[in-house]
Protein backbone atom coordinates (compact mmCIF):
# COMPACT_ATOMS: atom_id res chain seq x y z
CA UNK A 1 0.00 0.00 0.00
CA UNK A 2 2.44 2.54 -1.29
CA UNK A 3 0.10 5.59 -0.89
CA UNK A 4 2.45 7.82 -2.98
CA UNK A 5 3.17 5.80 -5.45
CA UNK A 6 -0.36 5.29 -5.78
CA UNK A 7 -1.61 9.15 -6.04
CA UNK A 8 1.39 10.53 -7.86
CA UNK A 9 0.32 12.52 -10.44
CA UNK A 10 -3.62 12.10 -9.64
CA UNK A 11 -6.39 14.68 -9.77
CA UNK A 12 -9.69 15.25 -9.51
CA UNK A 13 -11.92 12.19 -9.58
CA UNK A 14 -8.82 9.74 -9.93
CA UNK A 15 -7.35 10.88 -6.97
CA UNK A 16 -10.80 11.17 -4.66
CA UNK A 17 -10.30 7.22 -5.65
CA UNK A 18 -7.09 6.38 -5.30
CA UNK A 19 -7.74 7.77 -1.71
CA UNK A 20 -10.94 5.90 -0.90
CA UNK A 21 -9.17 2.64 -2.00
CA UNK A 22 -6.17 2.93 0.20
CA UNK A 23 -8.60 3.85 3.01
CA UNK A 24 -10.68 0.94 2.08
CA UNK A 25 -7.96 -1.13 2.44
CA UNK A 26 -5.86 -0.05 5.64
CA UNK A 27 -8.31 1.21 7.99
CA UNK A 28 -10.64 -1.17 9.56
CA UNK A 29 -13.23 1.16 10.65
CA UNK A 30 -13.31 3.10 7.51
CA UNK A 31 -14.40 -0.39 5.76
CA UNK A 32 -16.72 -0.83 7.89
CA UNK A 33 -18.16 2.72 7.36
CA UNK A 34 -18.96 2.46 4.20
CA UNK A 35 -20.26 -0.69 3.60
CA UNK A 36 -22.76 0.05 6.05
CA UNK A 37 -23.32 3.10 3.92
CA UNK A 38 -23.81 1.20 0.66
CA UNK A 39 -25.44 -1.89 2.91
CA UNK A 40 -28.37 0.20 3.45
CA UNK A 41 -28.67 1.70 0.00
CA UNK A 42 -28.50 -2.33 -1.39
CA UNK A 43 -32.11 -3.62 -3.04
CA UNK A 44 -30.81 -7.04 -2.99
CA UNK A 45 -29.53 -7.72 0.76
CA UNK A 46 -27.19 -6.20 3.21
CA UNK A 47 -23.40 -6.84 2.56
CA UNK A 48 -21.36 -9.11 4.29
CA UNK A 49 -18.23 -8.82 5.54
CA UNK A 50 -16.26 -11.34 7.61
CA UNK A 51 -13.38 -13.33 5.87
CA UNK A 52 -13.28 -11.64 2.22
CA UNK A 53 -12.54 -8.07 1.77
CA UNK A 54 -10.37 -6.72 -1.75
CA UNK A 55 -10.41 -3.68 -3.69
CA UNK A 56 -8.91 -3.13 -7.30
CA UNK A 57 -8.54 -0.18 -9.30
CA UNK A 58 -9.46 0.73 -12.41
CA UNK A 59 -11.22 -2.81 -13.22
CA UNK A 60 -11.63 -3.50 -16.67
CA UNK A 61 -11.81 -6.44 -19.07
CA UNK A 62 -10.87 -6.63 -22.58
CA UNK A 63 -14.54 -6.16 -23.88
CA UNK A 64 -15.99 -3.53 -21.36
CA UNK A 65 -14.91 -0.13 -20.12
CA UNK A 66 -13.03 0.09 -16.64
CA UNK A 67 -15.05 1.05 -13.46
CA UNK A 68 -13.15 3.04 -11.10
CA UNK A 69 -12.95 0.51 -8.14
CA UNK A 70 -14.23 -2.81 -7.66
CA UNK A 71 -14.85 -4.37 -4.61
CA UNK A 72 -15.43 -8.13 -3.43
CA UNK A 73 -17.15 -9.19 -0.48
CA UNK A 74 -18.19 -12.76 1.18
CA UNK A 75 -21.38 -12.10 -0.63
CA UNK A 76 -20.97 -9.46 -2.99
CA UNK A 77 -19.47 -7.85 -5.80
CA UNK A 78 -19.83 -4.06 -5.90
CA UNK A 79 -18.47 -1.39 -8.76
CA UNK A 80 -17.92 2.16 -7.84
CA UNK A 81 -17.89 5.05 -10.21
CA UNK A 82 -16.67 8.54 -9.42
CA UNK A 83 -18.66 11.06 -11.29
CA UNK A 84 -17.76 14.95 -9.73
CA UNK A 85 -18.39 16.66 -13.21
CA UNK A 86 -17.79 14.26 -16.18
CA UNK A 87 -20.83 13.35 -17.90
CA UNK A 88 -22.45 9.84 -18.28
CA UNK A 89 -20.92 8.46 -21.96
CA UNK A 90 -23.35 6.72 -24.01
CA UNK A 91 -24.72 3.12 -22.18
CA UNK A 92 -23.38 4.47 -19.13
CA UNK A 93 -23.49 3.10 -16.55
CA UNK A 94 -25.49 0.47 -17.63
CA UNK A 95 -22.24 -0.86 -19.14
CA UNK A 96 -20.37 -0.97 -15.88
CA UNK A 97 -23.43 -2.85 -14.11
CA UNK A 98 -22.76 -5.49 -17.02
CA UNK A 99 -18.99 -5.86 -15.91
CA UNK A 100 -19.89 -5.97 -12.27
CA UNK A 101 -22.59 -8.83 -13.31
CA UNK A 102 -20.34 -10.80 -15.10
CA UNK A 103 -17.40 -10.31 -12.78
CA UNK A 104 -20.17 -11.56 -9.68
CA UNK A 105 -21.39 -14.97 -11.99
CA UNK A 106 -17.76 -15.32 -12.39
CA UNK A 107 -16.50 -15.62 -8.97
CA UNK A 108 -20.41 -17.40 -8.40
CA UNK A 109 -19.02 -20.49 -10.46
CA UNK A 110 -15.38 -20.53 -9.11
CA UNK A 111 -16.52 -20.53 -5.52
CA UNK A 112 -19.97 -22.19 -6.01
CA UNK A 113 -21.96 -19.34 -4.90
CA UNK A 114 -24.06 -16.37 -5.36
CA UNK A 115 -22.42 -13.12 -5.47
CA UNK A 116 -24.58 -10.21 -5.33
CA UNK A 117 -23.91 -7.75 -7.97
CA UNK A 118 -24.04 -3.91 -7.37
CA UNK A 119 -23.06 -0.57 -8.70
CA UNK A 120 -22.48 2.47 -7.12
CA UNK A 121 -22.49 5.88 -8.48
CA UNK A 122 -20.82 8.09 -6.16
CA UNK A 123 -21.34 12.22 -7.44
CA UNK A 124 -21.71 15.08 -5.30
CA UNK A 125 -25.46 15.77 -4.67
CA UNK A 126 -26.31 18.12 -6.86
CA UNK A 127 -26.11 15.38 -9.66
CA UNK A 128 -28.43 13.09 -8.04
CA UNK A 129 -31.73 14.06 -9.94
CA UNK A 130 -29.32 13.59 -12.99
CA UNK A 131 -28.31 10.28 -12.29
CA UNK A 132 -31.38 9.12 -10.95
CA UNK A 133 -32.94 9.39 -14.06
CA UNK A 134 -29.81 8.24 -16.20
CA UNK A 135 -30.25 5.03 -13.56
CA UNK A 136 -34.34 4.90 -14.13
CA UNK A 137 -34.24 5.59 -18.19
CA UNK A 138 -31.23 2.62 -18.14
CA UNK A 139 -33.96 0.18 -16.07
CA UNK A 140 -30.87 -0.49 -14.11
CA UNK A 141 -32.57 0.48 -10.22
CA UNK A 142 -31.99 -2.88 -8.54
CA UNK A 143 -28.96 -3.31 -9.34
CA UNK A 144 -27.15 0.23 -9.30
CA UNK A 145 -27.54 3.10 -6.94
CA UNK A 146 -26.92 6.57 -5.98
CA UNK A 147 -24.63 7.55 -3.05
CA UNK A 148 -23.69 11.50 -2.80
CA UNK A 149 -20.13 12.24 -1.63
CA UNK A 150 -21.16 14.41 0.93
CA UNK A 151 -23.62 12.05 2.73
CA UNK A 152 -20.11 9.36 2.76
CA UNK A 153 -17.86 11.71 4.15
CA UNK A 154 -20.23 12.51 6.82
CA UNK A 155 -19.94 8.73 7.95
CA UNK A 156 -16.43 8.84 7.51
CA UNK A 157 -16.16 12.22 9.51
CA UNK A 158 -18.40 10.70 12.59
CA UNK A 159 -16.46 11.71 15.92
CA UNK A 160 -17.57 7.99 17.21
CA UNK A 161 -15.57 5.92 14.32
CA UNK A 162 -13.46 3.74 16.99
CA UNK A 163 -10.72 2.66 16.18
CA UNK A 164 -9.68 5.13 13.78
CA UNK A 165 -5.77 5.71 13.56
CA UNK A 166 -4.11 9.15 13.60
CA UNK A 167 -2.99 8.81 9.97
CA UNK A 168 -5.93 7.37 8.71
CA UNK A 169 -7.72 10.48 10.62
CA UNK A 170 -4.88 12.49 8.63
CA UNK A 171 -6.46 10.67 5.41
CA UNK A 172 -10.08 10.79 5.55
CA UNK A 173 -9.57 14.60 6.49
CA UNK A 174 -7.34 15.38 2.91
CA UNK A 175 -10.24 13.14 1.33
CA UNK A 176 -13.11 15.49 2.72
CA UNK A 177 -10.86 18.53 1.76
CA UNK A 178 -10.45 16.90 -2.20
CA UNK A 179 -14.02 16.33 -2.67
CA UNK A 180 -15.42 19.73 -0.76
CA UNK A 181 -13.10 21.46 -3.58
CA UNK A 182 -14.61 19.58 -6.22
CA UNK A 183 -17.98 19.30 -5.42
CA UNK A 184 -18.31 22.82 -4.91
CA UNK A 185 -21.31 24.36 -6.30
CA UNK A 186 -20.58 26.12 -10.03
CA UNK A 187 -22.87 29.02 -10.23
CA UNK A 188 -23.71 28.28 -14.37
CA UNK A 189 -26.30 31.03 -14.53
CA UNK A 190 -23.74 33.83 -13.37
CA UNK A 191 -21.16 32.24 -15.86
CA UNK A 192 -22.98 31.80 -18.93
CA UNK A 193 -24.21 35.50 -18.94
CA UNK A 194 -20.42 36.37 -18.75
CA UNK A 195 -19.65 34.27 -21.96
CA UNK A 196 -21.15 37.02 -23.65
CA UNK A 197 -18.85 40.15 -22.53
CA UNK A 198 -16.42 41.26 -25.00
CA UNK A 199 -13.72 38.84 -26.10
CA UNK A 200 -10.20 39.29 -24.23
CA UNK A 201 -6.82 37.97 -25.79
CA UNK A 202 -6.60 34.50 -25.13
CA UNK A 203 -9.58 34.36 -23.39
CA UNK A 204 -10.97 36.15 -19.91
CA UNK A 205 -10.78 34.31 -16.71
CA UNK A 206 -14.83 33.59 -16.99
CA UNK A 207 -14.38 31.78 -20.87
CA UNK A 208 -11.33 29.70 -18.70
CA UNK A 209 -13.39 28.80 -15.49
CA UNK A 210 -16.30 28.43 -17.81
CA UNK A 211 -14.49 26.14 -20.33
CA UNK A 212 -12.64 24.45 -17.48
CA UNK A 213 -15.53 23.35 -14.77
CA UNK A 214 -18.25 23.13 -17.28
CA UNK A 215 -17.41 22.16 -20.74
CA UNK A 216 -13.65 20.32 -20.03
CA UNK A 217 -15.34 17.73 -17.62
CA UNK A 218 -18.30 16.60 -20.50
CA UNK A 219 -15.59 16.38 -22.79
CA UNK A 220 -15.12 11.94 -23.20
CA UNK A 221 -12.06 11.25 -20.97
CA UNK A 222 -10.46 9.02 -23.98
CA UNK A 223 -9.54 12.09 -25.40
CA UNK A 224 -8.85 14.34 -22.35
CA UNK A 225 -6.66 12.14 -20.55
CA UNK A 226 -3.88 13.18 -22.68
CA UNK A 227 -4.83 16.37 -24.48
CA UNK A 228 -2.25 19.10 -24.88
CA UNK A 229 -3.49 23.22 -24.08
CA UNK A 230 -3.74 25.36 -27.50
CA UNK A 231 -4.18 28.67 -27.30
CA UNK A 232 -3.45 32.13 -29.03
CA UNK A 233 -4.76 35.42 -28.80
CA UNK A 234 -8.42 34.35 -30.28
CA UNK A 235 -8.74 31.29 -29.16
CA UNK A 236 -8.80 29.46 -25.61
CA UNK A 237 -9.04 25.41 -25.84
CA UNK A 238 -7.01 22.00 -26.10
CA UNK A 239 -5.45 19.50 -28.95
CA UNK A 240 -7.26 16.44 -27.69
CA UNK A 241 -5.44 12.96 -28.17
CA UNK A 242 -5.05 11.41 -31.59
CA UNK A 243 -2.51 9.66 -33.31
CA UNK A 244 -3.22 11.52 -36.30
CA UNK A 245 -1.49 14.39 -37.71
CA UNK A 246 -4.56 16.54 -37.59
CA UNK A 247 -5.71 16.11 -34.16
CA UNK A 248 -9.29 17.76 -33.36
CA UNK A 249 -9.56 20.32 -31.06
CA UNK A 250 -12.17 21.97 -29.09
CA UNK A 251 -12.45 25.22 -27.39
CA UNK A 252 -14.00 29.03 -26.96
CA UNK A 253 -12.89 31.62 -29.94
CA UNK A 254 -13.52 35.14 -30.33
CA UNK A 255 -16.68 35.19 -32.41
CA UNK A 256 -15.50 38.43 -34.46
CA UNK A 257 -13.43 35.67 -36.55
CA UNK A 258 -15.82 33.21 -37.25
CA UNK A 259 -17.64 34.19 -40.32
CA UNK A 260 -21.14 34.97 -40.31
CA UNK A 261 -20.99 35.89 -36.55
CA UNK A 262 -21.60 39.52 -35.90
CA UNK A 263 -20.50 39.89 -32.20
CA UNK A 264 -17.12 39.60 -30.32
CA UNK A 265 -18.26 37.24 -27.73
CA UNK A 266 -17.29 33.22 -26.99
CA UNK A 267 -17.98 31.12 -29.45
CA UNK A 268 -17.88 27.19 -29.00
CA UNK A 269 -15.76 25.67 -31.57
CA UNK A 270 -15.24 21.96 -32.74
CA UNK A 271 -12.75 21.44 -35.00
CA UNK A 272 -13.00 17.80 -36.49
CA UNK A 273 -10.95 15.86 -38.83
CA UNK A 274 -13.71 14.16 -40.74
CA UNK A 275 -15.71 15.83 -42.45
CA UNK A 276 -18.86 13.15 -41.99
CA UNK A 277 -18.16 13.83 -38.92
CA UNK A 278 -18.81 17.51 -38.68
CA UNK A 279 -22.08 17.01 -41.05
CA UNK A 280 -23.25 14.73 -38.37
CA UNK A 281 -22.80 17.47 -35.39
CA UNK A 282 -24.34 19.49 -37.68
CA UNK A 283 -27.39 17.74 -38.26
CA UNK A 284 -28.11 16.51 -34.95
CA UNK A 285 -27.23 20.29 -32.79
CA UNK A 286 -27.75 23.48 -33.84
CA UNK A 287 -24.51 23.60 -35.22
CA UNK A 288 -23.13 24.73 -38.41
CA UNK A 289 -19.90 24.73 -40.14
CA UNK A 290 -17.38 27.50 -40.67
CA UNK A 291 -14.28 27.79 -42.50
CA UNK A 292 -11.48 29.99 -40.75
CA UNK A 293 -8.57 31.38 -41.46
CA UNK A 294 -5.06 30.96 -40.08
CA UNK A 295 -3.89 26.98 -40.02
CA UNK A 296 -7.62 25.60 -39.81
CA UNK A 297 -7.59 24.74 -43.13
CA UNK A 298 -6.92 20.88 -42.08
CA UNK A 299 -9.86 20.48 -40.22
CA UNK A 300 -13.63 20.73 -40.50
CA UNK A 301 -14.67 23.17 -38.21
CA UNK A 302 -18.43 24.03 -36.39
CA UNK A 303 -19.09 26.28 -34.32
CA UNK A 304 -21.84 24.83 -32.16
CA UNK A 305 -24.58 27.27 -30.65
CA UNK A 306 -25.63 27.38 -27.21
CA UNK A 307 -28.01 29.10 -25.07
CA UNK A 308 -27.56 31.99 -22.09
CA UNK A 309 -30.33 30.66 -20.26
CA UNK A 310 -28.52 27.13 -20.11
CA UNK A 311 -28.17 27.61 -16.50
CA UNK A 312 -27.94 23.77 -15.03
CA UNK A 313 -25.74 21.33 -16.36
CA UNK A 314 -28.53 19.36 -17.54
CA UNK A 315 -28.84 21.70 -20.12
CA UNK A 316 -25.56 21.11 -21.32
CA UNK A 317 -25.27 17.47 -21.61
CA UNK A 318 -27.25 16.62 -24.81
CA UNK A 319 -24.88 19.00 -27.23
CA UNK A 320 -21.61 17.59 -25.50
CA UNK A 321 -23.12 14.19 -26.00
CA UNK A 322 -23.48 14.79 -29.46
CA UNK A 323 -20.28 16.80 -29.60
CA UNK A 324 -18.23 13.63 -27.96
CA UNK A 325 -20.14 11.62 -30.73
CA UNK A 326 -18.41 13.18 -33.29
CA UNK A 327 -14.70 13.28 -32.08
CA UNK A 328 -15.63 9.51 -31.33
CA UNK A 329 -16.79 8.57 -35.04
CA UNK A 330 -13.38 9.89 -36.28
Amino acid sequence: MALINDIEGLKGENLASALLAHLLIRSEPVRRAFVDKISALSKTGPIIVKQQFSVFTEFSTEKQKRVDLLIQTDDAVIGVENKFDASFQEGQPKSYVKLVEDKAAGLGEVWKAVFQPMLVVLAPKRRERETIKEIEDQKIGRTCVFLAWEELMISLNRENLHGLAAVDRFLVNELDEHVKAQTGAINLEQLVQHLNNPWQDRGSAVVKQFFGQVIWPLVDTSFTDSATYAGARSYHGYILSSGQDERPWIGFMDASVVPDSDSNDAALIVALRDGSAAAELCENTSAREVVLDGGWDKHFCVSVDYETNWTDRADWDPMMKAVNKALLSE
